[in-house]
């Protein structure tokens, strides 16, 4: 099942997200986000565990100041988007960022997307 955030409820959400889970950090302007987005849900979704969606900005400038607070949450890191997270013992136990960011296709972020679930369960 996903759910989705936007910065506003991102700490409640995540507060509420059961253990071993993924969050996937996007933006609906982002093509690489949008490329990757239904790949992610879907192997996500197979392997049966928890997806939230979080929207990271809403126009590109927000997300792409230094002070971003996910940019520089340590929690998180976000160098890029999109980025896929394990979320494991409340912590990011894992994290699939620039593979998933270069896929050229959506069925190359598919194989990347589904490499790390099945890799992180």
């Amino acid at each position: 099942m996903a759910v989705t955030a936007g910065m506003d409820s991102f700490e409640q959400k995540l507060a509420q997200l059961p253990d071993a889970s993924y969050i996937l950090f996007k933006a609906d302007w982002c093509p690489d986000c949008v490329r990757s987005t239904d790949a992610v849900k879907s192997a996500v979704a197979a392997a049966g565990a928890q997806l939230l969606l979080v929207d990271v900005a809403a126009q590109p400038p927000a997300w792409k100041t230094p002070a971003h607070p996910l940019r520089t949450d340590a929690r998180f890191q976000l160098g890029g988007i999109p980025t896929l997270v394990y979320w494991k013992g409340g912590k990011a136990a894992a994290k699939l960022g620039a593979d998933l960011e270069k896929a050229p296709t959506t069925a190359a972020a598919a194989e990347v997307a589904a490499a790390f679930v099945k890799a992180n369960q």
